[in-house]
């Protein structure tokens, strides 16, 4: 088995990944070209990166950590920082499908937007973050969280739809 991983590594570097952290296999990435892992970051077993059109990528930053049957959906991007840790079972989804009550379900266009998530956040297991949103540096989501919308810098927030129910004070100690 570990010789298979080692081809699915060779496979991916000759596809164009571009790859200073650690994978844990099994884990699919679609177009390996689209995905930039930083250094020191660590991404578990039975993650699943998909672009879902050529134009789609993930950059992710140094040190992050992303555990397992995480997913990214990443076809208008998504943008991690450093020091991120993202728990199991997280979806982030940077595109998703717009539909029109009069087509086919198979016709409707994949719309969104980027996913930007800033420096020093935990996302807690199984939330969802949806499309067109920032999330600042120092946030920590909630576990089954599901976020709409921007959330400000140092911000604690949980439920459906996620909303802040408290801020982070920054520690003279702690660099975020």
């Amino acid at each position: 088995m570990k010789l298979l991983f080692k081809v699915v590594d060779i496979f991916y570097k000759l596809k164009g990944l571009k790859n200073e952290g650690k994978l844990i296999h099994p884990v699919w990435i679609d177009l390996p070209k689209n995905v930039s892992i930083g250094h020191g970051t660590w991404i578990g077993p039975f993650v699943y990166i998909t672009m879902q059109n050529p134009k789609g990528y993930l950059k992710i930053g140094k040190y992050c950590e992303v555990n397992p049957f995480s997913v990214f959906l990443c076809g208008n991007g998504i943008e991690i920082g450093d020091y991120v840790l993202i728990s199991p079972g997280v979806k982030i989804i940077s595109s998703t499908n717009y539909y029109e009550p009069n087509w086919e379900i198979w016709k409707n266009p994949h719309i969104g937007g980027k996913v930007v998530i800033e420096d020093n956040v935990h996302i807690g297991t199984n939330a969802v973050i949806l499309p067109n949103l920032k999330i600042g540096e120092g946030s920590v989501i909630g576990a089954g969280a599901v976020v709409t919308k921007d959330i400000p810098r140092g911000s604690i927030v949980v439920g459906i739809p996620a909303r802040i129910i408290k801020r982070r004070e920054k520690n003279e100690n702690i660099t975020y």
